[in-house]
């Protein structure tokens, strides 16, 4: 590893490119003590926040009035006269979860500029997010957005208030650093809870049980035979034949003896959900990262080939045509920074259960949507519910016949048989992003 990525708690020095692997987790923690508000005279007025935790009948975004901001503010302020004017929404869209996002500018009459705060409801059944802001953010060694005000109501939504991360890098924007900067930190998480022992007392954070594989393989093995049996690789040549589907039968021969490997290198505490969209590069140079609804304990590789494969250009979720990093730098720096915090693994096994995971992954998005839409026997018709992701859908606009969303198809297995070649052949060959 290079000796600018090496700690250098020793010497007290901090590299402001560096400081993601720099400091111990200990002092990462204590760092974050102060709320991270959108402006200067915001941040001098308000102080960090003791959640309360109330709880209302229900939460949605029209009860974001006047009143419930100004006593808000003043539960977080040594003003306790601190006056509100005015509170203006915007919707900011929903997620696929279906939580509802508003930009709220808050008018106080003491600054000359408004506070700018995040509201999320998160629907009935999804307080998971809630939970992790008021029991768990205390322990996390990254950075999240702020909490102003976190509430579970009584019909299982969640209300969370939340500074905004103002001024953030767009991450069409991100640079190598950038990337780095988020991979490194993604490592720092595992790290801190790796084994998952520390996490015991959190009965709410789901776990991973082995059958959930088994199911996991047994679907993927079912599809595959239906995909097969319809001859989907006569109607749509070069993502699916004969050979590649025989070979990814073998991968999920094999699937009980990779789990057991991820198994015994060991579970962390995982976002969830980490991918571009869901980290935000602030102008200090920090990933903040956001939207903890799908925050368990779980395989830390499985997150790691998440955000990896949401970089290909076979993703749906791709947002740039070029990556600053290969997949293999991705890896490389994700293991350094793991060993900087005592994490000491067997390259081998790593890649290994990267490779297959990797495969899974792709089985696990795309499958579903090439046996959803192969109706009929021996045709491929009704590509409606595979064009719902982007670029998928552009693809399909601007062209008379869907030759660019097949092409991500090819892409996508393309890269999935090279992972499978290398698995089964036991050396590690990364495809470029």
């Amino acid at each position: 590893m290079h000796e600018s990525w090496r700690r250098s708690d020793r010497e007290g020095q901090r590299d402001s490119r560096t400081w993601w692997v720099d400091e111990s987790l200990h002092q990462r923690r204590s760092a974050r003590s102060g709320p991270n508000w959108a402006t200067t005279t915001a941040s001098s007025v308000l102080r960090p926040m003791t959640l309360p935790g109330q709880s209302k009948p229900s939460c949605t975004v029209a009860d974001l009035d006047v009143d419930y901001v100004q006593s808000v503010l003043r539960a977080n302020s040594a003003n306790s006269g601190l006056c509100v004017a005015s509170v203006k929404r915007s919707r900011l869209g929903k997620g696929t979860s279906a939580a509802s996002l508003a930009l709220v500018e808050v008018a106080v009459t003491t600054l000359d500029q408004p506070l700018r705060l995040v509201l999320k409801v998160n629907p009935p059944g999804a307080a998971n997010e809630a939970r992790v802001y008021k029991e768990l953010r205390h322990l996390l060694p990254v950075s999240t957005p702020e909490p102003v005000d976190v509430r579970t109501c009584s019909d299982g939504s969640s209300w969370l208030l939340l500074s905004e991360s103002a001024n953030a890098t767009d991450s069409m924007h991100w640079t190598r650093d950038h990337l780095r900067g988020v991979v490194c930190e993604m490592a720092v998480l595992h790290a801190a809870f790796w084994g998952g022992e520390s996490l015991d007392g959190f009965e709410w954070l789901s776990r991973p049980d082995s059958g959930d594989y088994e199911r996991v393989a047994e679907t993927l093995r079912t599809q595959l035979c239906r995909i097969e049996a319809l001859d989907f690789h006569r109607a749509i040549p070069g993502v699916l034949p004969p050979d590649r589907i025989r070979l990814i039968h073998e991968v999920l021969d094999e699937w009980p003896e990779v789990v057991a490997a991820s198994v015994a290198v060991g579970y962390s505490l995982v976002h969830g959900d980490c991918w571009f969209h869901n980290v935000l590069v602030v102008p200090d140079g920090r990933p903040v990262f956001v939207d903890w609804g799908d925050c368990r304990i779980g395989s830390p590789f499985w997150e790691l080939v998440y955000f990896v494969d949401l970089l290909h250009v076979a993703s749906p979720r791709r947002f740039r045509k070029s990556i600053p990093a290969s997949a293999h730098e991705i890896v490389s720096w994700y293991l350094d920074a793991l060993s900087t915090h005592g994490i000491l693994l067997d390259p081998a096994v790593v890649h290994r259960t990267i490779a297959a995971n990797h495969i899974v992954h792709t089985l696990t998005h795309w499958l579903p949507r090439i046996d959803s839409t192969a109706i009929g026997a021996g045709r491929f018709r009704a590509w409606k519910s595979l064009m719902k992701w982007p670029p998928l859908a552009s693809a399909v606009a601007s062209t008379v016949a869907p030759r660019g969303a097949i092409r991500h198809l090819e892409v996508a297995f393309a890269r999935c048989e090279r992972h499978a070649t290398a698995l089964l052949s036991g050396t590690s060959a990364w495809p470029p992003l």
